[in-house]
């Protein structure tokens, strides 16, 4: 492989006949993957919607007023990471929801005519899409107006009346998220890491042992799951130490330690992976 690498560093023709072969991602293999009981993504998904689910319970079972925005609220705090980043966004958003409502009244006082809103509306928007990756709290105060002008349009009543139930169901959702990402895992990441670490070192030892040893290979490995199975091992491995190392009441300093395991174990299923695949292409030709 070296030696096709230099001759193709010196070769002075362009027009390389040279065949690469490369790997789109497969997007239906990640789903099944993730189908599993042991996947952390499937375990977060139905943690992520049994919380959504009370909160859209509260909302409209309490008879909230505009109790949509109860359950949106809760679905922007529960795209936090982990429960640091969770009790962050609740933070940003409900101060961002408060200034943006300050900014909204302010508009509103002076009672724009329809052109006005849909130029104020464009800006605002605008703006909040260019600062929504840098700082959610600032994005949130473009947001939040704009959510305001955008019902005085409809409704044409250019008043102030949705002040209130705005930064109520704002705060409500956000506390029904932080309170649920609290309750359900606080420090869970943290303590699963290191057993997930070891499930996977135990998978590639039964690959390593299965592809290499001096048993003759049997013609089952071709439909094995055992490599699905180790990358959705990889997966929760990846995600567990990101989630981690932004939990709270955490050592950061002894949960980065585990970043060089986690990488030779990374590089240990690529390999692993590619010596699965030229196996199962010498039992396919050995079948035919």
């Amino acid at each position: 492989m070296i030696n096709n690498t230099v001759k193709l560093l010196n070769e002075s023709d362009l027009q390389l006949d040279k065949q690469i072969s490369y790997r789109k991602p497969m997007y239906s293999r990640i789903i099944k993957e993730n189908l599993s009981k042991d996947s952390l993504v499937l375990m977060s998904s139905m943690q992520y919607g049994i919380i959504l689910f009370a909160s859209v319970i509260i909302a409209f079972g309490m008879g909230f007023e505009r109790a949509y925005w109860i359950p949106m609220s809760c679905c922007s705090v529960l795209l936090g990471s982990s429960s640091l980043s969770t009790i962050q966004r609740a933070l940003q958003r409900t101060v961002g929801t408060i200034i943006g409502m300050l900014v909204a009244v302010l508009i509103l006082v002076f009672e724009p005519n329809t052109w006005t809103i849909v130029i104020l509306m464009a800006i605002l928007m605008g703006t909040a899409e260019l600062l929504i990756a840098f700082n959610y709290t600032i994005a949130v105060m473009f947001i939040t107006p704009n959510v305001l002008l955008m019902s005085a349009a409809i409704t044409k009543h250019f008043d102030t009346y949705l002040v209130v139930p705005r930064i109520t169901d704002v705060i409500i959702g956000s506390a029904i998220g932080l309170i649920g990402v609290l309750i359900v895992g606080r420090n869970q990441a943290s303590k699963k890491l290191p057993k997930t670490i070891n499930n996977t070192l135990r998978l590639q030892a039964n690959i390593l042992h299965t592809l290499f040893s001096s048993n003759k290979y049997q013609h089952s490995i071709a439909d094995s799951t055992i490599i699905r199975e180790m990358h959705t091992e990889i997966m929760n491995t990846k995600a567990m130490y990101q989630a981690a190392l932004n939990e709270m009441d955490n050592n950061v300093k002894k949960v980065e330690y585990l970043y060089p395991i986690i990488f030779t174990v990374e590089q240990l299923a690529f390999t692993l992976e590619r010596a699965y695949e030229k196996v199962t292409s010498v039992l396919y030709l050995i079948n035919l």
